[in-house]
């Protein structure tokens, strides 16, 4: 069988504005389904990558296929399958919740029957159906985000795109946010979120990718990146007695790459498998050492941010 045609695929992508190169050489692909995580300081090209693909920017080389179609020659089908939410949006701050959202529903052409159904779907998946009669400009910061997310939504796209949705929020509200984009993902939407919050990305991105600079010096499936990593796993070791010996029972280990002491903790830099990490319980135990906690870490997308965006990754 056939592989499925990736929702979104870019190819010698470059954008240039004014002679500033934003974009240089972009092969990207991102999976139907997938929860993509564009990682990147501000100014890696983030905002002009996402803009090109809702079709707002045209490339200057190179080729952007969403859903199969080229964003070129299918402008008018791409709007439909695309909802856009840019990282900062001037709400109608006058409206109603509900008027807002019946305004973009009517931009596009929601048969009454249909618009309805979809605004109150949309008021309670955004946790907004509470503040329906109120104004926008009362809203919380992340009340407007989420409304911004309802009005991305409300032509029900099948690939959402999300420019730091989550800047500027405070904590509660970046955990109501990301709730949310959780269950879009379980509901099969693709998505595409940047962000230069590794935090905001880490407990449900299926796949990322790290832009510096314009180019994409990493991406792929966070489980494929991880095992090119071939990275040591990370023990941390509590012990409670004998940390002298402990330490020097550690050290003898021949998977022992480096330990550090601070404090009850003993961190580990470990090259051995689970057999070899039982191996090494044993032998403090058995001389003598008190372990109380005995933890193994394992790279993440910190870990992948850091080495890709330094080129170590290979």
């Amino acid at each position: 069988m056939a592989d499925p045609v990736p929702m979104v695929r870019t190819q010698h992508l470059r954008k240039e504005f004014h002679g500033h190169v934003a974009l240089e050489n972009l092969a990207l692909e991102v999976g139907r389904g997938d929860v993509y995580g564009l990682i990147g300081p501000n100014g890696a090209g983030k905002t002009t990558l996402l803009r090109i693909l809702a079709t707002l920017d045209q490339p200057t080389f190179g080729t952007v296929e969403v859903d199969g179609l080229d964003i070129e020659l299918h402008p008018q089908q791409i709007h439909a399958r695309v909802g856009y939410m840019p990282d900062f949006q001037h709400a109608f701050e006058e409206m109603t919740v509900t008027d807002y959202l019946e305004y973009f529903a009517r931009a596009f052409k929601l048969a009454p029957a249909v618009r309805r159904k979809r605004l109150q779907h949309l008021l309670d998946l955004t946790q907004l159906h509470v503040k329906a009669g109120e104004q926008v400009g009362s809203l919380s910061r992340g009340m407007k985000q989420r409304l911004s997310l309802g009005r991305t939504l409300i032509h029900d796209p099948t690939l959402l795109l999300l420019d730091e949705p989550t800047s500027g929020l405070d904590p509660k509200a970046r955990i109501d946010f990301r709730g949310i984009v959780k269950q879009l993902a379980a509901e099969g939407k693709t998505i595409l979120i940047s962000s230069h919050i590794l935090e905001d990305l880490s407990d449900f991105c299926s796949a990322v990718g790290i832009l510096e600079k314009g180019r994409l010096v990493e991406s792929g499936k966070i489980s494929s990146i991880l095992a090119r990593m071939k990275t040591a796993t990370q023990l941390r070791i509590r012990v409670l007695a004998a940390m002298d010996r402990a330490a020097a029972l550690v050290r003898e280990s021949p998977h022992a790459v480096s330990l550090e002491v601070q404090g009850e903790w003993i961190d580990v830099t470990f090259s051995g498998d689970a057999s070899a990490q039982a191996d090494l319980l044993r032998e403090l135990t058995a001389g003598g050492v008190r372990v109380a906690a005995f933890e193994e870490r394992r790279a993440g997308l910190e870990e992948i941010f850091l080495r890709g965006s330094s080129g170590e990754v290979s």
